[in-house]
Order: structure tokens, then C-alpha cells, then sequence
């Protein structure tokens, strides 16, 4: 039982290593993780607008229209990395007031709207895999907390900056594909035991088989000398020792071949 257990262990961790270099994602994904991964990417431009005409229509803008100019220009892209994420709502809250936006997207807008000064509002039916959307927001910066939610038929979450995961990545599948060699080598190293093992036991029944036909032929021949010359005398010492030492040369020959 031992020794089932000893080789059964390795061939399940080699398979189930195989499997995971093999379809990892696909296999969590379906499994363990049905919600989009949808992340973010964006960058920030300040005073695109010289100092001195920034004032001055800044002055125009709050006496006649009651709203400042946009002094800044952030650029968002949201991308879906994961499974298709269905009725989607995207909010934006950016860093001050909203002047003008202009939204893109791979996928149709269903709507778009300001929800107050600083917020936007998208509405999609569908964020497939590799799905972008992209939106431009000129605004007045008053230092808020830019972020970004979604909600969907899942889930409702923030949408966090894009980070590389491939370092983490690389160090999972090096110890998935460690545990796999290993295993193989343990498989490989178990049969190898197994088949010498065998031989030498192969071995041994050749080699009693040879010496039992050996002695039976021997005692055969004496046995058949004796009825001719009319004698039935039990072996002597003498001839006991030499039937042993013939056993034993017989042993030395066969381990020498």
C-alpha cells in the first residue's frame, strides 16, 4: 500500500501541475473567478492654458457664466482584462470641476451624463475582454481625489490603477513547473528502481533454477552409477562437501556472468 501511495502522490502532483502550465488562467478563471477585471490607466496635465489668459477668462467666465475655466486635462482609459462584464455603470469622480469631457469606447455607450460638477456617469450593456473605454475631462483643478467605480450584474468595485503582475506571475509558474519536474523526476527514478529490482529478482530465480538443475542432474547420474555397480550406500562426508563446493562454484559462476 506503501508503495502505491509512494508513486500515485507524485503522478497527481505532476498532472496537476502539467494542467495549471498549461490552461492556469483559463482553469481559474472558470472556476474560481467569473467577474471582469476591469483596471484603470490615466495621467494628469496641469496649466495647459498660460498663467496670465488663464485669469483673465477665468475673471469673464465666473462674472458671466458663473463657472471657471478648465485649467487641467486628465486622460482615463478603462480596460476589461477578465470575463464580460454585463450592464455596466462606470462613475468617474475627478479632481475639481468638470468643463467639457469627450467619451470613446469599443464598445456601444448606452448613456452619459454629468452627475454633478465633478462626476461622470457611464452606461453600458456590455464590457467584453479586452474592451476599452477612454474619456478626456478638461476641469478646474481643486485637488479632490480622483477614482473611478463600476457596477455591474456581479460585482461593485473601485477600478484600481493597472500594476505589472507579471513578476508575481513568472515566480507562480517557476514553482508549478519545479513541482512538476521534480514529480517527473520521482516517477522516472521509481520505475527505473522498479525494473532493476525486477531483474535482479529475475536473476536470482535463473540462477536457482540453473543449480537445482544442476544438482538434480548430478545426483541423477550418480544415482544411476550406483544401480550399475550394485551399490546403495548412503553418501558419505566426503562427497557431501563435495557436492557443496560444487554448489558453491556453480553460485561464484553464475554472479560473475
Amino acid at each position: 500500500m506503501k508503495d502505491k501511495l509512494s508513486i500515485i502522490i507524485p503522478i497527481i502532483s505532476a498532472a496537476i501541475s502539467l494542467l495549471v502550465l498549461l490552461f492556469g488562467n483559463n482553469i481559474y478563471d472558470k472556476i474560481f473567478d467569473n467577474k471582469a477585471n476591469i483596471i484603470l490607466q490615466t495621467n494628469k496635465t496641469n496649466q495647459f492654458i498660460p498663467d496670465d489668459l488663464l485669469n483673465i477668462t477665468n475673471d469673464y467666465l465666473i462674472n458671466n457664466l458663473k463657472k471657471p475655466i478648465a485649467d487641467s486635462l486628465r486622460i482615463i482609459q478603462v480596460k476589461n482584462l477578465g470575463n464580460s462584464s454585463k450592464n455596466l455603470r462606470v462613475e468617474f469622480n475627478v479632481d475639481g470641476v468638470i468643463h467639457d469631457y469627450k467619451v470613446e469606447s469599443s464598445e456601444a455607450i448606452k448613456s452619459e451624463m454629468l452627475k454633478n460638477d465633478d462626476s461622470i456617469i457611464l452606461n453600458l450593456d456590455r464590457l467584453s475582454l479586452n474592451s476599452t473605454i477612454d474619456v478626456k475631462v478638461w476641469f478646474k483643478d481643486e485637488g479632490k481625489l480622483f477614482n473611478a467605480i463600476y457596477t455591474d450584474d456581479i460585482s461593485n468595485e473601485v477600478i484600481k490603477e493597472n500594476t505589472d503582475t507579471s513578476y508575481p506571475k513568472i515566480i507562480s509558474l517557476t514553482i508549478v513547473a519545479l513541482i512538476f519536474l521534480e514529480s517527473l523526476i520521482f516517477i522516472m527514478l521509481y520505475f527505473m528502481k522498479k525494473s532493476k529490482n525486477k531483474t535482479k529478482e529475475n536473476n536470482k530465480k535463473e540462477l536457482v533454477e540453473m543449480v537445482l538443475t544442476e544438482l538434480s542432474e548430478n545426483f541423477i547420474e550418480d544415482d544411476a552409477s550406483d544401480v550399475n555397480d550394485g551399490e546403495f550406500e548412503e553418501p558419505n562426508s566426503s562427497e557431501k562437501d563435495k557436492v557443496k563446493e560444487r554448489l558453491k562454484e556453480l553460485v561464484k559462476k553464475q554472479k560473475s556472468n
